[in-house]
């Protein structure tokens, strides 16, 4: 909010100023993940990560097919009453 309304930016700031700070968090993340995070923690990161993808999509599509029917039920519950 200080980044848009001390400029007049007022509608077009708010896009502005949402794309600044992912941007400055991605910025945080990656100097924190750099300086302070242990090299032992990037070791396991190697060929090995691109395999079995399959079964984490058979995951989340059976998550995703676990909870959408509860969410429409009760936005339909919801409209009724």
């Amino acid at each position: 909010m200080m980044t848009v309304y001390p400029l007049g930016l007022s509608f077009r700031g708010a896009p502005i100023a949402t794309s600044l700070s992912f941007n400055l968090m991605l910025l945080a993340s990656i100097l924190y993940a750099y300086y302070f995070v242990p090299r032992t923690a990037w070791t396991p990161i190697g060929s090995g990560v691109w395999q079995r993808w399959g079964l984490l999509a058979r995951l989340g599509i059976a998550g995703i097919g676990e909870s959408a029917p509860v969410l429409i039920d009760s936005s339909w519950e919801c409209y009724l009453f």
